[in-house]
């Protein structure tokens, strides 16, 4: 180890939105450090936000910054038996936003060193002891740094609050596979996402604001579709089959960009969500289904919700982190309810493992899944 000990307020572990949110809350009052173990925002999947985000960017004094990514107005689907859209064209909040992610994360973590947030890139977390008052942490480089307040947005790995004596609950095995499609592959740039169902899973497809479409299958990582997906002939051959993605594609004259990309995608939590001088956020809190649409509206209000109980931890709140949990495990209720109700509407059309692990509770035990 290097030097004397830095001495910080909060550090936050992990640098993307839920940990860029909830350092921004902190900065303008308290000494922050954020910790992220990339050089850069990794690509990620082609993800979007809602139109029921723009009151929060709005609140979080972001909302201006949001014109560089391409409008999104809704959803095509083929599930639960037939077509159907659900578009923003009447929603009171406007569209939503087709996310170039890597300059969205970039952004909010600019907000958040604006605000007086000192961040360290390609440095991880090597140890944390309790001390104290606070604690004791080691980095990846030798750094001994101080701090009162921990904040877990290590996303689903919640790798700090396991350490720290958290249980994380995984609630299903979904995954992802997915693949970027050159510009000029697609036939629509509508601003609609599409959703479709398929016998041991579902695929949705995204237009990028830089040009061309993702797709991505998701299906159970114990399903024997994801050794064939994983290949790009696979993947295009499961694509073919699709009735209302390989249109959207254009898939006869389609290019992957880049891809397959395997990434996990399954729901989980970590019980409880705080404790004894920390608080974890976004993923490491409660991490969604895709499905939901909600993952980066979850990062985006955890992290400042979280932001806002870790500074009353540091006011000495004994109540923060009760209701901090509290407002989490309400999220989750409703959420564990939608999303059974929205597979629910699809799983009665279907045989295969991975509907009949969905299907609503008393058909799954007649089932025996």
């Amino acid at each position: 180890m290097t030097g004397r000990p830095f001495t910080w307020d909060a550090v936050v572990v992990g640098g993307g939105p839920a940990g860029a949110i909830a350092a921004m809350r902190l900065a303008p009052k308290h000494r922050v450090l954020v910790l992220e173990r990339a050089a850069a925002p990794a690509p990620r999947i082609g993800e979007s936000l809602p139109p029921a985000c723009r009151p929060l960017l709005r609140d979080l004094g972001l909302l201006e910054r949001m014109d560089v990514h391409r409008p999104y107005l809704g959803n095509r689907s083929l599930w639960g038996g037939g077509p159907a859209t659900h578009d923003f064209l009447r929603d009171p909040q406007g569209p939503g936003w087709h996310l170039d992610r890597a300059a969205f994360d970039d952004m909010l973590m600019a907000a958040a060193t604006e605000a007086g947030t000192t961040l360290w890139r390609c440095v991880t977390l090597r140890a944390a002891t309790r001390l104290a008052g606070g604690w004791g942490l080691v980095t990846s480089h030798g750094h001994r740094i101080r701090c009162r307040v921990l904040v877990d947005a290590s996303g689903r790995s919640a790798a700090l609050c396991r350490r720290l004596g958290a249980q994380r609950q995984v609630l299903d095995r979904l995954t992802a596979v997915y693949c970027r499609f050159r510009p000029g592959s697609a036939t629509s740039t509508d601003g609609f996402s599409r959703i479709e169902a398929a016998a041991d899973g579902w695929w949705y497809t995204a237009p990028l604001p830089a040009g061309g479409r993702v797709a991505a299958y998701h299906t159970d990582s114990d399903r024997p579709a994801i050794r064939d997906l994983g290949k790009a002939s696979g993947f295009l051959s499961a694509l073919a089959q699709t009735r209302m993605i390989a249109p959207e594609l254009g898939l006869e004259r389609a290019r992957i960009a880049d891809g397959p990309h395997v990434v996990p995608a399954h729901s989980a939590r970590s019980v409880p969500p705080t404790g004894d001088g920390w608080v974890a956020v976004g993923d490491a809190a409660l991490a969604l289904d895709p499905l939901s649409s909600q993952g980066l509206f979850n990062a985006l209000f955890t992290g400042m919700a979280g932001g806002d109980a870790a500074a009353a931890i540091l006011a000495n709140d004994g109540k923060a982190g009760h209701a901090y949990a509290n407002r989490i495990a309400e999220i989750h209720a409703a959420y564990t309810s939608n999303l059974a109700d929205f597979y629910g509407a699809e799983a009665v059309l279907h045989e295969g493992a991975f509907w009949a692990r969905r299907m609503p509770a008393p058909r799954q035990a007649m089932a025996g899944a």
